[in-house]
């Protein structure tokens, strides 16, 4: 059987803020191999830390506000897809992706329209969903961005906040 079939559970070392207080705790943490229609199961090679992931680690005002925790923290990343969902056709197992940390709902009046840049129920991966500072993340195949093979994993996974400063410009 493959570690990648539905209904298999891994085990993976995972940055965990699990405690309303300073640090993060670096443990084992289970995650299903079962994904939606449009998820792909990624497999994990670089992640970077920034201004957020501080303020999570502070568990300052912001963070006290925002978090639900316990929470897999990161989302900056790049690494390889092991397995794709059902109605995934543009990401296939084996390519190295990046991801665009933003999800949106595609149903808000906003997403309806075209502007999911500013859709009211984003959801953020490592502030409201699961992140990247693990062995594996699931990430709706929409939001990943296939890179070429050639390229260092580690300037991938600062693609993220590169494309915050352009977008802001």
């Amino acid at each position: 059987m493959n570690k990648y079939d539905d209904n298999q559970v891994l085990k993976m070392m995972a940055v965990l803020k699990d405690k309303p207080e300073r640090g993060f705790n670096y443990t084992t943490k289970s995650i299903s191999t079962t994904l939606k229609k449009d998820e792909v199961l990624v497999k994990v090679k670089t992640a970077s830390f920034c201004g957020t992931d501080y303020h999570i680690y502070a568990y300052d005002d912001w963070a006290k506000n925002r978090l639900k925790l316990p929470l897999t923290v990161g989302h900056e990343f790049s690494g390889e897809v092991v397995k794709i969902g059902e109605s995934v056709h543009r990401v296939k197992v084996g390519d190295l992706i990046s991801a665009e940390t933003h999800i949106i709902c595609g149903e808000c009046e906003f997403c309806l329209r075209g502007d999911g840049h500013i859709c009211e129920n984003t959801k953020i991966i490592g502030v409201d969903t699961d992140g990247c500072f693990a062995e594996y993340i699931k990430m709706p195949a929409a939001n990943c961005f296939v890179n070429n093979k050639s390229i260092n994993p580690l300037h991938l996974s600062v693609q993220e906040p590169l494309g915050n400063a352009v977008h802001t410009m």
